[in-house]
């Protein structure tokens, strides 16, 4: 019988969760999420397990209970969200952002350059699932 080492073992656990997680797509983070928008309030962004997504950007200078509608891609440990649809949609096309998930936190960084401001300063931050 041939016995792994424990940091071989660790690995290949590591690399089984890994390869779990990957298949799924959005449906790993999919849930309601909130962060606070500085000086705004409130944003909520809900996400579909099959990666339907909306985002309401905090009442008050934003037009509508839900913003911006689109669809999540998750690549490896980068997403990308549309956001096509809703009175707030941004036609332009969706860069990667970073993202990582740990229990109810969803960190969500910079990424490449996004081409739709209100987009991106909805989606960079810590969020909190609810």
């Amino acid at each position: 019988m041939v016995r792994a080492s424990g940091w071989f073992a660790g690995v290949v656990l590591v690399g089984l969760a890994v390869a779990g997680c990957a298949g799924g797509g959005a449906s790993a983070i999919a849930g309601k999420w909130t962060k606070g928008m500085a000086g705004e309030g409130d944003v909520v962004l809900t996400i579909e397990k099959n990666g339907n997504a909306s985002l309401a950007l905090p009442d008050g200078r934003w037009p509508a209970a839900i913003d911006m509608t689109g669809k999540v891609a998750i690549v490896g440990d980068s997403l990308s969200i549309t956001a096509d649809g809703g009175p707030s949609a941004c036609p332009q096309a969706a860069p990667k952002y970073a993202y990582a998930v740990s229990g109810n936190t969803l960190t969500i960084g910079a990424g490449s350059t996004d081409p739709c401001g209100a987009r991106h300063a909805a989606l960079v931050g810590t969020w909190t699932k609810s």
